[in-house]
C-alpha cells in the first residue's frame, strides 16, 4: 500500500472509530458548560440569555433533570417579568412553554387561563363598536336629542311630494 492511501483513507477511518466513543462525553461537556453559563446569566437576571443557553443545553441532554428544572424556572421568571411589565402576550408565550415542559402543571394552567382571560378582555375593550346609521341613538348623554345624520323632516316632505 502506498503511504498516500494510508494517510488519506485508512487513518481518517481509524480516527473516527477510535474517537466515536468520546462524542457523548463531548456533548456532556458542552451541555455542562452551557448550563453553567445559563446559570450565571440567571443569577445576573439576564433571563432571555439564560433561556438561550439552557435551551441549547437541554437539546444536547434532553434527559437531564437538572437542566430541565433550571430551564423551567427561568421560563417562569421571564414570564413573571413580562407579566409585571404589562406584556401579556409575551408572558403567555413563556408560561405556555413552561406548561408544556412541566408536563401540564396545574398552577401553570391556571396562570395561562388567567392571562388568556385578561387578553380577551383587553381585546374586547380595544375593539370599537361600530353601529350602522339606522342604529344610532337618538338620545344624548343628558337626555337631549342627537341630530340624526340626515334631516328627517326634509326626507318625509320629499317623500310626500
Amino acid at each position: 500500500m502506498s503511504h498516500r492511501f494510508v494517510y488519506c483513507v485508512i487513518l481518517p477511518i481509524l480516527l473516527c472509530v477510535l474517537l466515536a466513543p468520546l462524542q457523548p462525553l463531548c456533548q456532556e461537556d458542552v451541555a455542562a458548560a452551557l448550563y453553567e453559563e445559563g446559570l450565571r446569566k440567571y443569577i445576573l437576571e439576564d433571563y432571555t440569555g439564560a433561556l438561550e443557553d439552557l435551551d441549547s443545553a437541554l437539546k444536547l441532554q434532553p434527559d437531564s433533570e437538572k437542566i430541565r428544572k433550571m430551564y423551567l424556572n427561568t421560563l417562569i421568571k421571564q414570564g413573571n417579568k413580562e407579566y409585571e411589565a404589562g406584556n401579556l402576550k409575551g408572558a403567555e408565550g413563556y408560561f405556555l412553554r413552561a406548561y408544556r415542559l412541566s408536563g401540564e402543571d396545574v398552577e401553570l394552567k391556571a396562570n395561562l387561563e388567567s392571562i388568556r382571560t385578561q387578553l380577551n378582555q383587553a381585546e374586547a375593550r380595544e375593539k370599537p363598536v361600530i353601529k350602522a346609521e339606522g342604529e344610532r341613538e337618538t338620545k344624548g348623554e343628558e337626555g337631549r336629542e342627537v341630530q340624526l345624520p340626515f334631516d328627517m323632516e326634509a326626507f318625509v316632505q320629499h317623500q310626500n311630494e
